[in-house]
């Protein structure tokens, strides 16, 4: 997530100054982009706070994939309210994108 120095990478912490983490991922002609509040980050153990230690780095699930066992499915199941879709044959979901921005 984030390196101090040369040290070893750490989780991102509750009190850096960010408020979203945005994840682009491609396959073949497939773009999308993962959009997650902080505050979600917060609540799936990702980003470290008092009462957990966060952690180092996460695995995104688009649509697209096949999760092929229970975590990879609960983890994908959490993860698709934060994704938008980049089509190439057709206009972005204005809506979409607001609703996962703001």
């Amino acid at each position: 997530m984030k390196r101090s120095g040369k040290g070893p990478i750490q989780p991102f912490d509750f009190t850096d100054p960010i408020d979203l983490v945005i994840i682009n991922t491609r396959k073949d002609d497939r773009l999308g982009q993962f959009i997650f509040p902080k505050s979600v980050l917060c609540e799936q153990g990702i980003i470290y706070t008092s009462k957990i230690e966060g952690k180092r780095a996460i695995r995104v699930y688009p649509p697209r994939d096949i999760a092929t066992n229970k975590q990879a499915q609960k983890t994908q199941k959490w993860q698709l309210e934060f994704f938008l879709e980049i089509p190439f044959d057709k206009k972005i979901d204005i809506e979409r994108v607001k609703l996962l921005l703001l």
